[in-house]
């Protein structure tokens, strides 16, 4: 049985090669990955030798994985290889979301190989050995299906081997403190509070209307920025020219009022504006202000992000201006579906994910504090 194309992209496999080149940490953090499951020949003899030298000595750059194939009488056009996959690559922060897909087109492949296989043998089967071929077949495809589980994260792990893993993360913790997947929020009493911001946190912000949760989202984005990270803005709520105007004031410290109206502008204000704009202009900083943004458009606008320029943080203002995928009747199950559906997003992608959202006036009792029973429509936000 031919197959008119099977899952396979270079440009998939070139962004993963290239990432543990520039970085050959990310090679410790892209799961399981053999030299097999790469679809070019010249990728799976490049990676086959950077998993030898991170299992075993270790390397610094491409210049040691090239001496090694360089010694075993490769030739040049390895070398120019590794040369394309490091140019482009965009961000090697892009290695581990790129290994995932890696992964999963070859567990892809390998399934629809032994469904052929099985196929094509099953057009001769012997009648008299027909229970031997069902058998088979069953446990060919049936490993297949347990690969295809692996790589999708769904298969069940034994306690043993997930607890092995954390003790070995553990002991990197404690050797580096200093854990560089954590994201500060730029606000150190809040950064002892939350230990900073994880992969795949899901993280809800929520205040009453005009309480400040867009100021706050705006400064947590410029203070990731500053740290030289990738923020992914959603502001549904308010449009980009808003967004610049307060990015303007909160950075320059000019008057949020004197820039809206341009009202009182002295020189120095002037100048403290140009030099905001200078900063911010550096920022790596995506806003998409659609009001009609769903939880499928967001997580394709994630996709596109974290392949051009990397994405270090998610931020959505606001939770109650999303509109669903589908559409019901329910507003609490509205809110509902969309919440799950950007917590999938963040764990997915493996990025901390800061969701505004609004709290209920009703029953407002000024003398306590909100409960999560306040947030407005909350359907399983809390959850």
């Amino acid at each position: 049985m031919k197959f008119q194309s099977l899952p396979w992209s270079f440009e998939v496999e070139a962004v993963v090669i290239g990432a543990a080149l520039i970085d050959p940490a990310i090679v410790g953090q892209v799961g399981p990955l053999s030299a097999e499951d790469f679809g070019d020949a010249l990728h799976q003899r490049i990676w086959s030798v950077i998993a030898e030298l991170h299992a075993g000595p270790g390397f610094e750059s491409s210049v040691d994985v090239w001496s090694v194939l360089e010694a075993a009488g490769a030739s040049s056009e390895l070398r120019d290889r590794m040369a394309d996959c490091e140019e482009s690559t965009p961000s090697p922060k892009l290695g581990r979301h790129y290994a995932a897909l890696v992964r999963k087109q070859a567990t892809m492949r390998r399934f629809a190989t032994a469904c052929g296989a099985t196929y094509e043998r099953a057009q001769n089967v012997d009648p008299q050995t027909l229970d031997a071929f069902v058998r088979e077949a069953y446990a060919e495809i049936r490993d297949a299906a347990e690969a295809f589980d692996v790589a999708l994260g769904t298969k069940a792990r034994k306690v043993s081997d997930a607890m092995a893993d954390e003790i070995e993360a553990l002991q990197r913790r404690i050797a580096d403190p200093g854990d560089h997947r954590r994201l500060s929020t730029g606000w150190p009493d809040v950064d002892r509070l939350i230990i900073g911001l994880e992969p795949a946190d899901y993280v809800i912000v929520a205040a009453r209307p005009s309480m400040g949760k867009t100021a706050l989202v705006l400064q947590l984005a410029a203070n990731v920025c500053k740290q030289g990270g990738a923020v992914s803005l959603f502001s549904i709520e308010q449009s980009t020219p808003k967004i610049m105007q307060r990015m303007l004031a909160q950075e320059s410290e000019v008057d949020f009022g004197a820039i809206r109206t341009g009202r009182d502008f002295g020189d120095r204000m002037v100048d403290r504006i140009i030099a905001a704009q200078d900063r911010i202009s550096r920022w790596n900083l995506s806003i998409r202000d659609d009001p009609s943004m769903t939880p499928s458009a967001i997580r394709s606008a994630i996709a596109s992000d974290k392949a051009a320029r990397g994405c270090d943080l998610v931020i959505i203002d606001h939770l109650h201006d999303v509109r669903p995928d589908v559409r019901n009747d329910s507003r609490y199950v509205q809110v509902s579906d969309i919440s799950q559906a950007l917590k999938a997003t963040a764990k997915d992608f493996d990025v901390p994910l800061v969701l505004a959202a609004q709290l209920s006036r009703d029953g407002h009792d000024p003398k306590r504090p909100p409960s999560l029973k306040a947030l407005r429509d909350s359907g399983r936000i809390e959850e």
